[in-house]
């Protein structure tokens, strides 16, 4: 994971975008980290879709 950017956190984890794969995801921290994430980067407007926004 490179660095990334988190923009907002909400009841189902941190909103955060990631600058290598260029896209956003949710995460829980662990440990006081994100976890590596599979490849999955979204477009803003579809993960805030996803959580019913």
């Amino acid at each position: 994971m490179g660095s990334v950017l988190v923009v907002a956190e909400l009841p189902e984890g941190l909103l955060y975008y990631e600058d290598v794969e260029g896209g956003f995801e949710m995460g829980i921290l662990e440990d006081g980290a994100l976890p590596e994430a599979p490849c999955q980067q979204f477009e803003l407007t579809h993960l805030l879709h996803r959580l019913g926004f």
